[in-house]
């Protein structure tokens, strides 16, 4: 586990006004004021999140900001803050390799050419460590089935030949036992060995990272499980990781400190017992999904519902509402079976 007091890491940043951040703090630091490995950072479509990345990893804005835009750092155990006014004017920033430390993927970063670089880099490194191609392909397969482990993968690393340049190839194989070349995994895979498995072959260490919208292209339960591979790499390799993201599921397997909402009024860090939470939860209690139906279907529950209510389950139009509602959702849909408890208690009541 890494000494989360040391190395770089952000503390806090405080965004008076620029675009359309308004007034926005955002503490980095868990309850006893250290860094945290993770940050997820949550809102709507035009909140913020994207920005602030942006302003993490540029550290370049215009001069008329106001004096109270900052970010608090923590560098070799010191508190530095960072006035982003005076900032712009100083070389010394970046000339002392602070600027190094802050890795930026963005949401459409894939390049799953630079993760075959850095394999067959890498390859090459331990073919000389161990004198054997077979064992350092072995090695590396080991490597990757380690990193993700639990995610259920369908491929596996079974060849890296890189004996004529213009020919280097990465060979998977699927469950099927085919082989095929690393360019031809699906968009979901290179997903995932572009921006995590990259950060472990490019060995980036003693970090800030910050990531937008991993979730993009990965299937709901990789969704689930991908933001314990980015905190193992946060404990592994010291470094702290701030993620951007739309996904209930990644939200749903966040720590409730992880997590920050942007809203209109600030940010809100305050959340309990979201760990674990159904992902209907997270749309409503973070996401502040109203809707968890499609509105036609949704509109037709209510109107349902007010007819129950005034005791018109007998009339014609609620008979048919009914059908309509059945033949697109089935019988079994669990919100209809609790409507139809309703109906018979209210039958009931109407009896005695």
């Amino acid at each position: 586990m890494c000494d989360l007091n040391k190395g770089f890491k952000l503390k806090e940043l405080n965004i008076e006004k620029y675009q359309i951040l308004k007034n926005i703090k955002v503490d980095f630091c868990d309850k006893n004021n250290q860094p945290l490995p993770i940050i997820v950072l949550a809102g709507i479509n035009g909140s913020g999140k994207t920005t602030i990345l942006d302003v993490i990893a540029d550290y370049n804005l215009p001069y008329n900001l106001s004096k109270n835009n900052y970010l608090k750092i923590l560098s070799d155990n010191e508190n530095l803050t960072i006035d982003y006014k005076i900032l712009r004017g100083l070389e010394v920033f970046k000339n002392n390799q602070q600027k190094n430390n802050i890795i930026h993927i963005k949401a459409l970063d894939d390049n799953i050419e630079d993760v075959k670089r850095f394999i067959l880099s890498y390859f090459r490194k331990k073919s000389r460590e161990l004198d054997s191609i077979s064992k350092a392909t072995i090695e590396i397969g080991n490597f990757i089935d380690k990193i993700f482990d639990g995610m259920n993968l369908s491929f596996k690393l079974v060849d890296i030949d890189d004996t004529y340049r213009d020919k280097e190839k990465v060979t998977f194989k699927n469950k099927n036992g085919e082989e095929f070349d690393i360019n031809q995994l699906s968009t979901g895979e290179k997903t995932l060995l572009s921006k995590i498995l990259y950060l472990y072959m490019k060995e980036i260490k003693d970090s800030v990272i910050l990531i937008d919208e991993p979730e993009l292209s990965l299937h709901p339960s990789w969704q689930n499980k991908v933001l314990k591979l980015y905190e193992n790499f946060a404990y592994e390799n010291n470094c702290q990781i701030i993620i951007a993201t739309h996904s209930p599921h990644i939200l749903g397997s966040a720590k409730s400190e992880y997590i920050r909402l942007l809203t209109a009024d600030g940010v809100i860090d305050n959340f309990t017992d979201t760990y674990g939470s159904k992902f209907s939860q997270v749309l409503t209690d973070i996401m502040g999904v109203k809707d968890l139906r499609a509105p036609e279907i949704n509109e037709q529950f209510s109107i349902i519902k007010d007819m129950i209510i005034n005791n018109e389950f007998d009339d014609e139009n609620f008979k048919k509402r009914w059908q309509d509602l059945e033949n697109i959702l089935g019988k079994d849909y669990f919100d209809l079976k609790l409507l139809k408890l309703e109906i018979a208690s209210r039958r009931k009541k109407c009896l005695l």
